[in-house]
C-alpha cells in the first residue's frame, strides 16, 4: 500500500457491510480515485465495486458471497 496513484488500496465491496475478508478487495488507487471522481464530481450514479471487473486481488470468500 502507498499514497501514490500507481500503488494499491483496500476497499469494501459493499459499504454497508463491515470490514471483513468476505467484503474487501485490493485495487489500484488510480481506479479508486477514478470511481470517486465520477461519482462526486461528474455526478454519475453511485455503484458498488465488481470483484471480477475491478479487483487486483479479491479473497475467495468475497467471490463466493457475491456469486462472482
Amino acid at each position: 500500500m502507498g499514497r501514490d496513484t500507481h500503488q494499491y488500496c483496500m476497499v469494501r465491496i459493499d459499504n454497508i457491510e463491515a470490514w471483513a475478508p468476505y467484503n474487501v478487495m485490493i485495487i489500484p488507487r488510480r481506479m479508486h480515485f477514478k470511481k470517486l471522481f465520477y461519482e462526486y464530481v461528474a455526478n454519475y450514479p453511485k455503484t458498488e465495486y465488481d470483484p471480477i471487473k475491478h479487483a487486483y486481488y479479491c479473497p475467495p470468500e468475497a467471490l463466493e458471497k457475491y456469486n462472482a
